[in-house]
């Protein structure tokens, strides 16, 4: 009787799993860990117990279980999660857990796969199991959503206090982001149990915490219904827009003040960010195919570093307007233009802020730019007599092959 209900009773009370004294990201993930590591180690003792013929020896056995795809799916998945942990460049970040501090540790991912082993296995001898944990965990996500919908009302956190509204829904979760994945994974088992009422509660928090990945997930589940069943999709489509809609309504009204409480206008994403990350890699790469080699570059993105836009203001305070009406790629460029926008002319003073911020003293261009460029070493110079030596004058490095490389226009 224990074993039955065992899992089912870990599925439901798993998002409740909170440690209210330690509110800070390790503090949450370490509680979950604890509860986790707490249900694996009862319930393999339970297992032994209920099976007394099994020995430690049985574990030369090893090589048989992995004809059983299963259980060769979790070992496969662990072994891959060592080795991306310990042989990432970035430790700290590592994909399927880190092992430089407990927070999303890679000993945790391990626990949760040994609590998937100890399901399997109970489910081989009883087939209901993985039906009562699905109701255990839609159960538990349900709750969970009703607890979200209050955080967003009442603009405070239920167990942990956050920095601000706008950082709600959070629950018993470190962030918004951790909670609309687990949301995503009630939706997959309200699905499988075909149950509306549980479907638009998942929907419903992933609405609430307004994460595109989550909607985007909600999405693939809701064409994989209407593909294996399509009267069941339609209706399970129904209840995820409903739910989403209605979480996505929730938060924008308690922004606008009709509610007590309330958080900050969200927005799933901003439209221009996809195109954004796609400018970004297209120009790493193009940079990297040219030859720069990121072993002994860096690659960044320079609109990230906003000293660029500070130290371009503190040139134009010394910049002459004479010096930049004389560039002729300003004269060109304005003479087919009906408006003159200032941020044409002011172009060349970013472009000198662009080079001086890391004190280049070569710099690769064609000869379109050298006028820049002696710009540029005008401007250094100015500053260091007004300030004391601080720039060097970069020069112009021509390639005499290729002094002009046309664009793409020509």
């Amino acid at each position: 009787m224990i074993l039955r209900y065992f899992w089912p009773v870990f599925a439901f009370l798993y998002p409740f799993a909170v440690w209210p004294a330690m509110p800070s990201h390790a503090g949450v993930v370490l509680a979950k860990q604890a509860f986790v590591l707490f249900f694996f180690a009862v319930g393999a003792f339970l297992e032994m117990w209920a099976h007394p013929q099994v020995r430690l020896g049985d574990l030369r056995r090893l090589p048989q279980a992995l004809r059983n795809p299963p259980l060769a799916l979790l070992l496969g998945l662990g072994l891959v999660m060592v080795l991306a942990a310990l042989f990432s460049p970035e430790r700290a970040v590592a994909l399927t857990g880190s092992v430089s501090d407990n927070s999303d540790g890679l000993f945790f991912g391990l626990a949760m796969l040994g609590v998937a082993l100890l399901v399997y296995l109970r489910a081989r001898e009883d087939p209901k199991t993985l039906e009562r944990v699905a109701w255990g965990l839609v159960l538990g996500g349900g709750l969970l959503a009703l607890l979200a919908l209050g955080e967003v009302l009442l603009g405070r956190g239920v167990f942990y206090a956050t920095a601000a509204p706008a950082d709600l829904p959070t629950v018993t979760f470190p962030q918004k982001g951790h909670l609309a994945g687990y949301f995503v994974l009630v939706a997959g088992a309200a699905l499988g149990l075909r149950s509306p009422w549980a479907l638009f509660l998942a929907a419903l928090g992933v609405g609430l915490a307004f994460n595109r990945a989550g909607l985007l997930a909600l999405g693939v589940l809701a064409l994989l219904a209407l593909w294996r069943a399509p009267r069941h999709g339609l209706v399970a489509l129904l209840a995820l827009a409903l739910g989403v809609g209605t979480g996505m309504g929730t938060v924008r009204l308690t922004a606008q003040g009709p509610l007590p409480g309330g958080g900050a206008v969200r927005e799933v994403a901003n439209p221009g960010t996809l195109f954004s990350r796609l400018y970004y890699w297209k120009a790493a790469l193009v940079n990297i195919a040219a030859g720069l080699d990121p072993e002994r570059v860096t690659l960044f993105v320079q609109s990230h570093v906003p000293e660029h836009t500070e130290l371009a203001w503190v040139f134009t305070t010394i910049t002459p307007l004479g010096d930049l009406t004389r560039m002729t790629q300003f004269k060109d460029k304005a003479a087919k233009q009906e408006a003159i926008w200032s941020g044409l002319l002011m172009y060349p003073v970013l472009q000198a802020a662009d080079i001086l911020i890391y004190k280049a003293d070569t710099v690769p261009v064609g000869e379109d730019q050298v006028q820049h460029i002696e710009l540029t070493r005008e401007i250094a110079r100015r500053f260091n007599a007004l300030f004391g030596e601080t720039f060097p004058e970069p020069e112009a490095l021509l390639n005499p092959e290729a002094p002009r490389v046309p664009g793409i226009d020509g």
